[in-house]
């Protein structure tokens, strides 16, 4: 009515015979799942580090959507899926709280079924109480998404690492806490296998010799 059209993106080659013609409109009904894809976080429920249950974000799909036009096709963008749940490395009240942040890109799965009702039935995980019958007649849709983890990031300012020689931890300030055969360093200082605290000068804190001792309730020098 308007006078204008969206290419379609049926060839003519797709036209030719039912064979073709069936093989398209299969293809074109499977295009319909999501499967999974790229998303970018756009907002986050839960404060950064905050000690509580796991969240929901809103993400925008990255992967535009496409017509038929050559020769790559005219994009429409998504819009933004609201309220998806968001995977944590976490076992009964045991968790490593990691939760997503504002930009960060990553993947997004899509049950086939509405999730909502198990959602709503299950908002701190009731054990023994989790199914439920689908929310809605609705399949493959971006609404019952789950966020899983960050896929495309810049490099970390503060982590966590297992490396050759043990376990290395940096937080934002720059403090620091690594191992190796030698024990552990924590800020440059050493606290050895055996217990024993030396400090970033070398100065052992069991075996150490101290100055300017003298008889009496006279304090000591410092160690050397």
């Amino acid at each position: 009515m308007s006078g204008s059209a969206y290419a379609g993106l049926a060839s003519p080659g797709d036209m030719a015979g039912r064979f073709n013609a069936d093989h398209f409109f299969i293809k074109s009904l499977l295009a319909l799942i999501p499967g999974s894809t790229l998303v970018q976080v756009q907002s986050v429920t839960n404060t950064p580090g905050q000690v509580t249950k796991i969240g929901q974000v809103d993400v925008l799909p990255l992967v535009n959507q496409t017509d038929g036009a050559l020769p790559s096709g005219n994009p429409t963008p998504h819009g933004t899926v609201h309220g998806l749940p968001y995977a944590r490395m976490q076992g009964g009240k045991n968790a490593v709280i990691l939760d997503p942040q504002q930009g960060d890109i990553g993947v997004a799965v899509f049950p086939r079924r509405d999730i909502s009702s198990v959602k709503a039935n299950n908002p701190a995980g009731n054990i023994g109480n989790a199914a439920a019958n689908p929310g809605s007649g609705r399949t493959n849709n971006f609404a019952d998404g789950v966020y899983l983890f960050t896929v495309l990031g810049p490099t970390p300012t503060q982590w966590i690492a297992f490396t050759p020689t043990g376990f290395s931890m940096t937080d934002i300030n720059g403090n620091t806490l690594t191992s190796d055969a030698d024990g552990w360093h924590i800020n440059g200082a050493l606290v050895n296998p055996s217990g024993d605290v030396i400090t970033k000068h070398g100065t052992s804190l069991d075996h150490h010799v101290n100055t300017l001792v003298v008889t009496g309730s006279d304090e000591s020098g410092p160690p050397p």
